[in-house]
């Protein structure tokens, strides 16, 4: 009984090891939008943090900018912002200089 026991989670565990690993997905253009379930606050919770940190490197970007040219540029692209991770979420109001998130509006 033990040696067929044995030998049916050897069996399993080799069978496990053929296996080949799941691909990645690929990387979004946009992040995770919030659509009331429990399981998206939580699948999306890397991806609102991204987004903070994108608005926080904006934001840091064009009071630079502002100081050295005494007003705000005409668009993001003439920042030069490197590293953002979701650009294209990036809603940018050169009347006011001021930026926010198209998938999260309330940062």
């Amino acid at each position: 009984m033990r040696l067929l026991l044995a030998a049916t989670l050897l069996a399993a565990a080799l069978a496990a090891c053929d296996r080949k690993p799941a691909e990645p997905a690929p990387p979004r253009d946009r992040p995770l939008a919030q659509d009331g379930t429990v399981a998206r606050a939580y699948t999306s919770a890397p991806d609102r943090a991204k987004v903070q940190l994108d608005l926080a490197a904006a934001r840091s970007a064009l009071q630079l900018w502002r100081g050295e040219h005494g007003g705000w540029p005409a668009s993001l692209g003439e920042l030069k912002v490197e590293g953002l991770s979701y650009p294209d979420d990036l809603r940018y109001d050169p009347a006011a200089g001021t930026v926010r998130s198209e998938t999260y509006p309330s940062y």
